[in-house]
């Protein structure tokens, strides 16, 4: 774990910039390091496996950098459900309409270069 690179931390990021609204830099900071554009045989798991750490570049053995490991139960599964339903779903999901009745109002943040 020491010198990794802890990818809640990372996701946290990602994150933030989405509930800010900073659509433009979120899409193009995910393409370095969300898990769908890493590279599956350096990352060493399934890519729908959310790692705790990758190890960086620092660590003695070269075979191991890039390689995403599990020490314990990861924030990042719990970021990147968060990242999921902002980007599918929305920000206000639900909304009042004109009668006071509740409606649901998917409103998606999806760049066009991911269809």
């Amino acid at each position: 774990e020491n010198q990794s690179i802890w990818m809640h931390m990372s996701y946290k990021y990602y994150l933030q910039l989405l509930k800010h609204r900073m659509y433009n830099l979120f899409f193009e900071e995910m393409k370095t390091g969300m898990l769908p554009f890493i590279n599956g045989e350096v990352y060493g798991r399934s890519l729908l496996e959310c790692s705790s750490f990758i190890t960086s570049s620092a660590f003695n053995d070269p075979a191991s950098v890039g390689r995403g490991y599990l020490a314990r139960l990861t924030g990042s599964t719990a970021e990147f459900l968060s990242i999921w339903r902002l980007m599918f779903i929305g920000h206000d999901p639900f909304i009042l309409n004109d009668e006071g009745s509740v409606e649901m109002q998917l409103i998606p943040a999806l760049p066009l270069w991911l269809f």
